[in-house]
């Protein structure tokens, strides 16, 4: 007896908001009870279990000197933005954030204290961690506090670079052939 699906059977729910532009990245913490969204210029956080329930805003925005720094470089206003490429959860509960911030990529960490989304002051630079470019493909992963990146590591984006960074950091050769499934010698 075949067995029939209907969307109705489904209780979906749908978060919006008029100025969420630039989905780049997303962290689950069941821990807490939160999904993080990291976008253009901010980091939302939601209540998993009602997901249309924002519980957090933290902006991460540009200068006007960097972003006109950045079009002098020929790139685009929506492109010389912060977009928020890289969220990894800690051991001390702190989130490791990192983006694009105009094609100067820097990162920070995220606080979850008494239901508040605060953001350190303290930065570092992004390179190597996250895109320069909100375009490019990457891919980045924290075990246990050490971090692995797959990256470009130049404003052009030709330079790109696998990358270990914790308690001994390690970066390779830069051979763009592992990046796009070609094995040359």
């Amino acid at each position: 007896m075949p067995v029939g699906f209907f969307p109705s059977d489904i209780n979906l729910k749908l978060f919006k908001e008029p100025d969420f532009i630039g989905l780049s990245s997303l962290l689950v913490r069941e821990d807490i009870g939160l999904l993080f969204i990291g976008a253009r210029g901010k980091v939302i956080t939601l209540n998993l279990d009602d997901i249309t329930e924002k519980t957090s805003e933290t902006e991460w925005m540009v200068s006007s000197g960097e972003k006109s720094e950045c079009m002098i470089k020929g790139k685009s206003i929506e492109d010389c933005e912060n977009y928020i490429t890289t969220l990894h959860s800690l051991h001390d509960s702190r989130i490791f954030t990192c983006g694009t911030r105009a094609f100067k990529p820097l990162c920070t960490h995220l606080l979850y204290k008494g239901g508040n989304v605060t953001m350190e002051t303290t930065t570092q630079d992004g390179r190597g961690r996250a895109p320069f470019d909100p375009h490019e493909d990457f891919v980045s992963l924290m075990y246990e506090n050490t971090f692995y990146s797959a990256v470009s590591v130049d404003f052009m984006g030709k330079r790109k670079l696998f990358l270990r960074t914790g308690r001994t950091s390690l970066s390779t050769e830069d051979k763009i052939s592992w990046f796009n499934g070609k094995v040359t010698a």
